[in-house]
């Protein structure tokens, strides 16, 4: 009997020593849930890879034929989120399932990149560009109303316009506009919140036909107090 039980725990030894790892790059151990750990003996999940070097996961389609496929795929009941970690920074990439995807930096309680359902995309942050675009064909657009940029002129001097910085900016930040609480009151444009740079840039451009129809029209009186002064000179003469 004790014979026996000796060669049961030499047997049960045996298979622990072969399920541990044998090195931290070439193992691979499955534990008692059923988690695979890859150069470690305490997987932390349903897959945990371990390498000293570069831990890397690679999946190659090796089909001669060039097509579209799926290598990579996240289904989940609900949200759908990845993590990357530097160690320092955390960022996720979340599916919200309501319309949304979203990159934030984890701790900040906020989306600092989110694109809608729509192709709308906010950042809450600074865009920076060599070069932004504004979609603005005629057919794209509907609803055409004539403008008078007189009446747009004269509304341009009803808009504060104050020097400001975001909050969330340095103190050495600089910028110059109104706040679209008052372009909105002003102009009927916008939410309250935001403006446009296509109504901001139409503002502009209104208020300088504007500015340009009364430099026109002063340019005439001009003329024509010209033209009565040539001829009050010619009759004193």
């Amino acid at each position: 009997m004790l014979l026996q039980r000796y060669v049961m725990r030499l047997a049960a030894l045996a298979l622990l020593a072969a399920a541990a790892p044998a090195s931290a790059q070439d193992a691979m151990f499955v534990d008692s849930t059923g988690n695979v750990g890859v150069g470690t003996n305490a997987p932390a999940s349903a897959l945990h890879v371990v390498r000293p070097d570069t831990a890397q996961v690679l999946v190659e389609n090796t089909t001669g034929t060039a097509g579209q496929r799926v290598p990579f795929k996240l289904v989940n009941n609900g949200k759908t989120r990845f993590i990357i970690d530097s160690g320092t920074d955390v960022w996720s990439f979340d599916n919200t399932g309501a319309g949304s995807f979203d990159i934030s930096k984890v701790g900040t309680g906020s989306a600092e990149f989110r694109v809608f359902a729509n192709g709308d995309l906010r950042v809450a942050g600074t865009a920076y560009a060599v070069n932004h675009v504004n979609t603005s064909s005629r057919s794209v657009k509907t609803g055409f109303s004539p403008v008078d940029p007189g009446t747009v002129l004269a509304k341009m001097g009803k808009l504060d316009v104050s020097q400001w910085r975001y909050k969330k900016e340095p103190a050495s930040s600089v910028h110059i506009g109104p706040m679209a609480e008052d372009f909105q009151a002003v102009f009927g444009l916008g939410d309250g919140k935001h403006i446009s740079t296509v109504d901001s840039a139409g503002v502009a451009f209104a208020a300088i036909k504007g500015l340009r129809a009364q430099n026109e029209a002063l340019k005439q009186q001009l003329d024509e107090l010209r033209k009565q002064v040539a001829e009050l000179k010619a009759r004193v003469e």
